[in-house]
């Protein structure tokens, strides 16, 4: 019987696509904290068994016939080593980050500690021995009295507490969930105590399958771009089972300041489930998030109010992103604006300058600073002041410019008017 059990088991898990999920390497990680594992299995076509293990390369599958009957259910106990027994507290053993989406629900059986009012028996049975007219005593009296015959104790109980209750809303469709759900889901992903700016739930079914949900949110943080956090916080997902959330693969360094959860059915996975086979399915899954997250921006920008703010907290991550993605460099140069542009009267026959700040170092002697061997850096970077461009309307180059914005270049050009060629007079200034 022993051979016949192998044989099925071996056949089930070679026909099988998703090979490492039905093999079981979380069932091996049970050796790393117990020294001996029983499985008691009960269908409802067959009789109690019991396999039993003590991880030393053998294995025995018997008939349990003095067992309790377990109707139609599997149990897995582990004896646990000596110095393992921590696994026995609650918070260790807690479901939180890897199983917090499995589609099966996971119980715990926790204890509870409440308090509760009981009454007195010594304070019931005083003595009443006074008359009536003995009992007339003033009101602030009684309730005293009441309040003495109560008193608290502590009461400890114990329930099977569900600790999965978080669905995974990306299964659903976009139009089915509220805006509160993914408001509340964001908090529990991000533990954000604001709301989004914005929010892209997509699904694609072309080289690969895979489901997406991807939040912005309002403020940039302290840390955005410190080398020692992590490149992004996109919590990647295999069937619901968390995998990781720091794959530098998933999504470029400019765009590491969204949030979301990508989930993929077709995810092959190593054994140690902690990192992910060098394939093409996370290429694919990286230009489609690249591309998605684009859109939400440009979606960002259709209200000006939003994307005021997204600016704000994000600038230097567009920069950035043209800098270094050169496939989308096009769409992200559309996505900069500039904070002040000053009509000059200080100009006459350039188009434009650029003039430094009232407070902080001058041009001259921020060049001055640049070029020492012995420079600080922070200290240039707290009085090195904005710089605002100022330009001259009245130039023939943003007279034509002006002209070009009116005129996108699939317009006619026939009536767009030459542009002047710039003197040596015309060239950009800079001014202290």
């Amino acid at each position: 019987m022993n051979h016949e059990f192998k044989h099925d088991i071996c056949v089930q898990t070679l026909d099988s696509r998703h090979f490492t999920l039905q093999f079981g390497a979380g069932f091996y990680s049970a050796y790393l904290v117990a020294e001996k594992v029983v499985v008691t299995t009960k269908h409802n076509d067959d009789e109690q068994h019991v396999w039993e293990s003590q991880a030393g390369g053998s294995f025995n599958v018997t008939r349990d016939d003095s067992g309790e009957p377990l109707g139609r259910r599997t149990t897995i106990s582990l004896f646990l080593m000596d110095d393992q027994l921590e696994y026995l507290e609650e918070r260790r053993i807690r479901a939180k980050k890897h199983s917090e989406f499995i589609s099966y629900p996971i119980y715990l059986w926790v204890e509870k500690t409440t308090e509760k009012e009981i009454s007195n028996d010594e304070d019931e049975d005083t003595k009443k021995e006074e008359e009536d007219d003995a009992e007339e005593v003033d009101e602030d009296k009684d309730k005293d009295k009441k309040k003495k015959k109560k008193k608290k104790i502590k009461e400890v109980t114990h329930e099977c507490q569900q600790i999965n209750k978080q669905k995974p809303i990306w299964l659903r469709k976009p139009e089915e969930v509220a805006k509160e759900e993914y408001a509340s889901f964001y908090n529990s992903l991000t533990n954000d105590w604001e709301d989004h700016l914005a929010m892209k739930h997509f699904s694609v079914e072309e080289q690969l399958e895979f489901k997406a949900i991807l939040f912005v949110p309002r403020r940039a943080p302290f840390d955005l771009f410190d080398a020692r956090k992590k490149l992004n916080d996109i919590k990647l997902y295999g069937r619901r089972v968390f995998i990781m959330d720091n794959c530098e693969e998933l999504i470029p360094e400019y765009i590491g300041f969204v949030k979301g959860v990508v989930d993929s059915d077709d995810l092959p996975l190593n054994i140690s489930r902690e990192m992910l086979q060098q394939n093409m399915i996370l290429r694919v899954i990286r230009k489609n998030l690249v591309k998605k997250c684009i859109e939400m921006f440009f979606e960002i920008a259709e209200n000006k109010e939003d994307y005021n703010k997204f600016y704000e907290a994000f600038p230097r991550n567009i920069k950035l992103g043209i800098h270094e993605d050169s496939q989308n460099r096009a769409k992200l140069a559309d996505l900069l604006r500039v904070e002040k542009v000053v009509v000059s009267d200080r100009i006459v026959d350039s188009p434009c300058c650029v003039v430094t700040g009232e407070y902080g170092w001058t041009a001259n002697t921020e060049r001055i600073m640049k070029a020492q061997a012995l420079r600080d850096s922070s200290m240039s970077a707290y009085m090195s002041s904005k710089k605002t461009m100022e330009i001259n309307p009245d130039n023939g180059i943003m007279e034509s410019k002006h002209v070009r914005l009116k005129n996108p270049p699939d317009a006619d050009d026939a009536d767009m008017p030459a542009l002047e060629e710039p003197n040596e007079e015309s060239k950009m200034e800079k001014v202290d």
